[in-house]
């Protein structure tokens, strides 16, 4: 059993952000900490340094629950039911979507989309999450420079 917490962050009486952790809420927090110290580019450490101090944030549990490991995507379901209750300021994403792609969730979608292989013209093999890196290599520009040629 895994134990999670929901949490929500506070500064005066907005509420800025809900998480989830399987860690220490006080863990958590300094690993926020680091993010917002070193240039984290989400809205939420972004929302921090223009408008208070870290030092100023409130970081409150808000739910706690025991969950078997295959079951812990249901703790994204719950803190989608606080996220979609109570509307916070920095929380872009979804914890969880129902929605279905091609008959899977949203999180197996992204596994599958990312998992596939694929063959290159220049004879290189990769995953689709690395099509935009593998463009870059020196085996796929030589490739280029060559159809081009011919």
């Amino acid at each position: 059993m895994l134990e999670f917490i929901i949490y929500q962050v506070r500064y005066l009486d907005k509420i800025l952000y809900i998480g989830s952790t399987r860690i220490k809420l006080n863990i958590r927090k300094s690993i926020h900490y680091y993010y917002y110290r070193n240039n984290g580019t989400c809205e939420f450490y972004n929302y921090i340094r223009k408008n208070c101090d870290f030092s100023e944030l409130i970081f409150e549990e808000i739910f706690r629950k025991k969950i078997r490991n295959v079951e812990k995507y249901k703790i994204n379901e719950i803190e989608q039911i606080y996220i979609d209750k109570i509307n916070p300021i920095c929380n872009q994403r979804k914890a969880y979507c129902e929605l279905l792609r091609n008959g899977f969730s949203n999180n197996e979608y992204q596994k599958k989309y990312r998992s596939y292989n694929v063959v290159c013209g220049c004879g290189s093999n990769f995953k689709k999450s690395s099509e935009f890196a593998h463009k870059k290599c020196k085996k796929h520009k030589k490739y280029l420079e060559c159809v081009k040629i011919n």
